[in-house]
């Protein structure tokens, strides 16, 4: 009896130990990458559901955070009754306001409950003027709206959804760092504006920027671009005041050094990412389905070669009762994987001068990434074929049909496309007759 366990025994051991490791690879990451991540690697090397899972395990910490610092003020200012104030914060988030400081300034104006408390400050023992009730209040009210709003990721398209909060991430446009342009666009007066051009990065979020050379600004694209002072070099020089360490930006590249200078040397922290390995924890389970499903396979293929001599349609186009078996027990091994873990393995650089060296020669030292993120996590909260809408695009304008296709080359068509690659231009050059 204890022999015929053993797998069962196993199984579980290994999703302990799994779940285990997922909980100490959320607090290497949250610990060991700041503000500014690079992930760099080869082409479906994980770079994409890594920066998912990252997104999610952030996102779990930024909520902690804003209900520690929402404890934390309630407890340096012990005698504010924040509970009064509820109502009108909620009322004015929900009439769409982003402005904390504004909001706290409003609320100790003259006539209003926190009147009395606006002379109040925070001694934090360490600098030398204390910190103003109303400094204190915004970050206050900056908590309250990110637990409200409900919403920590920035993701190219919407084309993210948190495992966390459940629902899609805000929407990320390359130029909303932009911020030299933005200001420049804000302080205009022109009342035909559109407001999703203005400013909205807000604290307590992260930025998820997947292929940075696709989705990326348009200075990425353009040489004249990269020269232009858009001000988003600015922007994550100052991620760690802007957001008072509340806002971090991530991105993806299959090669580190293609960015730009002035931003990529801005990188607090480089993933250089080898590979990646899904890993599902119930094996003995799997194992048990695949055995049943052999059967109905053969006699579903045994079947077919007496039914259809020319071998056109495939055993499982035809509706049976064994095909709604096998859909069942496909089911039930999606359900099971959708549990299970993925194992990353890299190295973290943290220090851009870093790139590439030996640990020896160094600077900052390189860490080995070797974490285990859950599945939902990773693959459960994008489509890894985002940029398969590119190939639907392309199609959808191509004039080209199968009858197109030649049935054979000539060694002179050959030559001549070879030839014919002259200083970047084409010059066009007869075919020769066929000997």
């Amino acid at each position: 009896m204890a022999i015929v366990l053993m797998p069962w025994l196993m199984e579980l051991i290994s999703l302990i130990v799994l779940y285990v490791r997922s909980l100490k690879s959320e607090k290497f990451l949250c610990k060991n990458l700041r503000y500014l991540v690079y992930i760099t690697g080869q082409v479906r090397a994980g770079k994409t559901t890594f920066q998912a899972g990252y997104a999610n395990i952030r996102t779990k910490d930024l909520r902690k955070r804003a209900r520690r610092k929402i404890d934390f003020i309630c407890l340096a200012f012990p005698d504010i009754p924040f509970d009064l104030i509820e109502n009108d914060i909620k009322a004015d988030f929900l009439n769409g306001a982003i402005n904390s400081d504004q909001e706290a300034r409003n609320l100790v104006a003259s006539n209003r409950l926190l009147n009395k408390y606006a002379d109040e400050s925070y001694d934090n023992y360490i600098t030398p003027h204390p910190v103003p009730f109303v400094t204190i209040l915004s970050q206050f009210i900056d908590a309250k709206w990110a637990l409200w709003r409900n919403n920590y990721v920035y993701y190219y398209g919407k084309a993210f959804y948190s495992q966390i909060t459940k629902n899609d991430a805000m929407d990320y446009d390359p130029r909303m760092i932009n911020i030299k342009n933005l200001n420049i666009s804000m302080s205009e007066k022109n009342p035909d504006r559109d407001p999703k051009n203005d400013y909205h990065i807000f604290p307590y979020s992260i930025i998820a920027e997947d292929e940075k050379m696709i989705s990326g600004k348009d200075c990425m694209k353009f040489s004249s671009f990269a020269k232009a002072d858009t001000g988003s070099a600015d922007w994550m020089r100052l991620i760690g005041h802007l957001g008072q360490e509340t806002i971090y930006y991530c991105t993806t590249n299959q090669y580190w050094g293609a960015d730009i200078n002035r931003e990529r040397d801005l990188a607090t922290d480089i993933v250089s990412m080898k590979r990646c390995v899904a890993i599902n924890p119930f094996f003995m389970n799997m194992w048990l389905i695949r055995l049943i499903e052999r059967p109905f396979y053969f006699f579903l293929k045994l079947n077919a070669k007496k039914t259809n001599k020319g071998n056109r349609v495939r055993p499982l186009e035809r509706n049976s009762w064994q095909r709604n078996l096998l859909s069942y027990l496909m089911y039930r091994k999606k359900e099971m994987a959708s549990h299970g873990y993925v194992v990353y393995n890299g190295l973290i650089y943290h220090n851009p001068a870093d790139f590439g060296k030996k640990v020896k020669s160094t600077t900052f030292g390189i860490d080995k990434l070797h974490c285990t993120i859950r599945l939902k996590y990773c693959f459960g909260s994008i489509n890894t074929f985002q940029f398969h809408s590119v190939q639907q695009a392309l199609i959808a304008k191509s004039h080209w049909v199968m009858k197109d296709e030649p049935k054979t080359i000539q060694d002179g068509e050959i030559a001549n496309r070879v030839l014919q690659k002259t200083g970047g231009k084409v010059r066009q050059m007869a075919t020769p007759p066929p000997a």
